[in-house]
């Protein structure tokens, strides 16, 4: 279970400093679909997105992601399944607080393709997740950013692995 941060405390530090974050994105084994979750809170409330959240202090990027993702999934990912993949700046209006405090994240994600279909167990984060075409024009534009960058990479990978073999 993540920690909680004092509530005055937490806005604070919304009002004066970027909070570091941890997604993660799913993809199939084809790399043509990614699994996104519909969120229940702000920011991004109403919007398929990635699982993710806060770093904790002591954490690598690494535990962050498997942990964040242990929490709203219920799932223990295998870190060799895990690939880094980079950092994005994620500005947002609205927090939980309201519009007046916003959020400012710098997310750095991992991507994680699937071999077979999780059994998935939402948190409270989330009411559904649904696989959506990796090019689908609808997705939130820091998913599609995400996404873009996760794929580059992930090919990358994947012919480096192929040309060994």
């Amino acid at each position: 279970m993540r920690k909680n941060i004092e509530e005055g405390l937490y806005k604070k530090i919304l009002k004066n400093i970027p909070i570091p974050t941890i997604d993660v994105l799913i993809f199939n084994n084809s790399l043509n679909k990614t699994l996104l979750f519909l969120r229940k809170n702000s920011p991004v409330k109403g919007e398929y997105y990635s699982i993710g959240g806060r770093l904790e202090k002591g954490e690598s990027l690494l535990e962050g992601a498997i942990n964040n993702f242990l929490d709203e999934t219920g799932i223990k990912i295998d870190e060799e399944n895990l690939y880094p993949i980079g950092t994005i700046n994620e500005i947002f209006e609205e927090t939980s607080f309201g519009k007046k405090w916003g959020v400012h994240s710098v997310n750095y994600y991992f991507a994680w393709k699937l071999e077979k279909e999780p059994k998935i167990k939402l948190d409270g984060q989330h009411s559904e997740c649904k696989w959506f075409d990796v090019n689908d024009p609808n997705l939130h534009p820091y998913m599609k950013e995400k996404i873009r960058k996760s794929l580059d990479l992930l090919s990358k990978k994947i012919r480096k692995i192929r040309e060994v073999n």
